[in-house]
């Protein structure tokens, strides 16, 4: 069963009502069969009919609450009614008693089983005040060994059984919001698109990773690209289509990737990945590496393979870290867009004094 706590409490509340109520008529059952007062019986039957009641006003009506303490009203006048004709304090039945706060506790929360706590206590010392000052003598039957067995046992299976119940309740719901949890997790790092992180989540992964970089003096590398003449894709295809593109392009980037490379998608067709440990003449080489899988691998669409081919521009962080990662996708996206200009599918690593010029001499063509 899975859903809310509310939903959880509905649920052992209507089954409560159906286990008290073969419990209530057990026991009139027992009594009526033993030859016992009929004030044991009716009590018993009374009791039955409040569950049965119960089981219909949260069946048709959905009330949960004003159910729950019916049922537990029932469990509270059968022990109570019993306890006043057979005995008083010295009755098996009030045994029962402890277990009402406990019924009530598990179908309706603490503040319930509380409060029934409080009036089972006051019950119980009222009985035992009123006996003990000469005020009353409670009549009725004497209890036997066998009412105490019979009362004893049945209290332990009952209180054992809800017990149990209550935990796999706790227990599923716990389980439930665990994976609540997991699936909340889910969408705060990852594009449900492509399946990479999202732009939040790769920025404090590379916050981190390259903290880690840091104590080890090493260098660490971004690469990033977007997929060419990819409006034209759109305006071709329709966005179906370029999805499944942005898709092909997760796909081949993180089965060609080593382990400890992140990859995310920073919006759009463009996706950024950090190398780790890489110098600028290994970033080149990844990066080339992966401009020409994705040129020579076809992505798979619903109206057929499609080849693209992709920009890369490669940025590195030396291991003097003067810089940010703010700055170092900058340098990076800069590359690209020289790339770009170049007649893409091709990779350009950022050179300040080299880009300067280069970009210089585009402004002025």
């Amino acid at each position: 069963m899975t859903g809310s706590y509310q939903d959880s409490l509905i649920h052992v509340t209507k089954l409560g009502t159906l286990f008290t109520a073969v419990f209530f008529l057990a026991f009139a059952f027992v009594y009526w069969s033993g030859g016992y007062p009929a004030q044991a019986v009716w009590v018993n039957l009374i009791a039955t009919l409040c569950s049965l009641f119960g089981f219909v006003l949260i069946t048709r009506f959905k009330q949960h609450r004003p159910t729950a303490h019916l049922v537990t009203f029932a469990i509270y006048i059968s022990s109570a009614g019993v306890m006043v004709i057979s005995g008083g304090i010295h009755s098996s039945s009030v045994v029962w008693q402890v277990f009402v706060p406990v019924a009530a506790f598990i179908m309706a929360g603490l503040w319930a089983g509380l409060r029934w706590g409080a009036i089972c206590f006051i019950t119980v010392m009222t009985a035992y005040l009123l006996e003990t000052n000469g005020v009353t003598q409670f009549a009725g039957f004497e209890t036997t060994m066998a009412d105490r067995l019979i009362d004893l046992g049945g209290a332990i299976v009952a209180a054992s059984i809800a017990i149990w119940y209550s935990d796999s309740i706790k227990s599923r719901s716990l389980a439930d919001l665990e994976k609540a949890k997991a699936q909340l997790n889910y969408y705060a790092t990852i594009d449900p698109l492509t399946n990479t992180f999202n732009r939040r989540h790769f920025l404090e992964l590379s916050e981190r990773k390259i903290k880690r970089t840091q104590t080890s003096n090493g260098h660490v590398s971004f690469l990033l690209f977007d997929i060419d003449h990819f409006k034209k894709i759109n305006d071709a295809h329709g966005h179906i289509i370029g999805d499944q593109i942005l898709q092909g392009i997760a796909r081949i980037c993180m089965k060609n990737l080593r382990t400890d490379d992140t990859l995310g998608r920073f919006g759009g067709e463009e996706f950024v990945i950090l190398l780790p440990e890489t110098k600028l003449e290994d970033a080149r080489n990844i990066a080339e590496r992966l401009r020409r899988l994705v040129a020579e691998t076809p992505i798979e669409t619903e109206i057929g393979p499609i080849n693209i081919t992709i920009s890369i521009g490669v940025a590195l962080m030396e291991n003097t870290y003067t810089i940010t990662i703010d700055q170092l996708l900058s340098r990076a996206d800069k590359a690209m867009y020289l790339a770009k200009q170049a007649g893409r599918n091709r990779v350009i690593i950022w050179d300040e004094h080299e880009l300067q010029t280069t970009l210089s001499n585009f402004h002025r063509m």
